[in-house]
């Protein structure tokens, strides 16, 4: 089975809301998120880096993607494109 994804092969979400979000289509997580801007969340959940938890008051930097399986997502400022995993 080839595990290698295609970013946008499943659809994405572009946020820059305040607002909290969760992915949109038929997907239950996002697995990468490229910074568009400069980036802080209020609230990021899922597992990343080894890690399960929320991230809140570290700046992203414009240009960066990180990879994991996100869940929730609600920014304090920024804006990100987030990849939606399969359902």
């Amino acid at each position: 089975m080839n595990s290698i994804r295609n970013l946008g092969e499943f659809g994405w979400d572009g946020i820059a809301s305040t607002d909290e979000s969760e992915p949109g289509g038929n997907a239950s997580s996002w697995f990468a998120l490229h910074f568009v801007e400069d980036t802080v969340f209020t609230t990021l959940t899922g597992k990343y880096d080894m890690q399960s938890g929320a991230v809140t008051d570290f700046l992203f930097t414009a240009g960066q993607i990180i990879f994991g399986n996100f869940t929730v997502i609600k920014l304090s400022s920024g804006g990100v494109i987030a990849y939606r995993t399969q359902r």
